[in-house]
């Protein structure tokens, strides 16, 4: 099976919010009363089958990510960000991280909680003249892809260490997965302050 292509991601997101926009348009002009004595143009049955068409095109579209991502064993399938909005000096690029590793963490007031697609993490940190440092308890939620994952079925103890600064951080850390011991190094990237 072929790769899902870029426009069949944003689709799945578009999908519902085409179908809302069709229904709010279709409200808007009147088209759902009736008028001197004539039927309505658009019933409410036709607004349930456009959404339940778009639930169903966004659901088909997903099965085919997700099938396109674990054909590559969780990798990323690369797309490109797009330029979306220039004013001034602002640039912002808007795209899509396809894959089956990306992850979201929260750093704030010297709490850690995060999680991706199979683990979840919590803990604590301290930071001071741009370095930082902390520990962090890794559990899978969902079992991961791969044929070994190194963290699957444990719950890991992560300690670390860094530089940081106002554009992210570097992590140097050691893990301790059941019986090993294993050495990471990470680059944080800041996208959005609290």
């Amino acid at each position: 099976m072929d790769h899902i292509k870029e426009g069949f991601v944003w689709a799945i997101m578009f999908a519902p919010l085409t179908s809302f926009a069709i229904i709010a348009l279709v409200s808007f002009l009147g088209l759902t009363k009736s008028r001197d004595g004539r039927p309505a143009v658009w019933s409410a049955r036709y607004s349930g089958y456009v959404t339940i068409l778009a639930i169903l095109i966004s659901f088909a579209l997903s099965l085919w990510a997700f099938a396109s991502v674990a054909d590559e064993d969780g990798h990323a399938i690369g797309f490109a960000a797009h330029e979306w909005l220039t004013i001034g000096p602002l640039t912002v690029n808007i795209g899509i991280n396809l894959d089956g590793l990306t992850g979201v963490m929260l750093l704030n007031d010297g709490h850690i909680l995060g999680g991706d697609a199979s683990f979840y993490y919590l803990g604590s940190y301290t930071s001071e003249n741009g370095r930082w440092k902390g520990q962090i308890l890794n559990q899978e939620h969902t079992p991961s892809l791969g044929d070994n994952p190194v963290f699957g079925g444990h719950a890991v103890g992560i300690g670390f260490s860094g530089t940081c600064d106002e554009e992210g951080a570097l992590v140097e850390a050691t893990a301790l997965a059941g019986k090993r011991s294993l050495r990471l190094t990470a680059v944080l990237k800041l996208m959005r302050r609290a």
